[in-house]
């Protein structure tokens, strides 16, 4: 499926004696400002059903919830020889 070009966040922790301080909200920008000067429209950023304080400070940012998931791994066993 093709959503076009966009940058997606993957990953973004702030230590929790650093939380509420603008960390999260200038490495945000950063990212934003990387995705913008290479001329992407959007971006994406993925947080866990888990994190609901990461949830509320997206959105204070100016991020909307666009989706629900749930994600599936199963481990595979290898093949003998392989």
């Amino acid at each position: 499926m093709e959503s076009g070009d966009k940058a997606e966040l993957v990953g973004l922790i702030v230590g929790a004696a650093t939380r509420r301080s603008g960390v999260g909200r200038l490495l945000v920008q950063a990212a934003e400002d990387w995705a913008s000067d290479r001329g992407l429209l959007s971006i994406v950023v993925r947080s866990n059903a888990i994190r609901p304080e990461s949830h509320s400070f997206y959105r204070r940012i100016g991020y909307t919830q666009s989706k629900t998931q749930h994600v599936y791994a199963k481990p595979l066993q290898r093949k003998s020889g392989a």
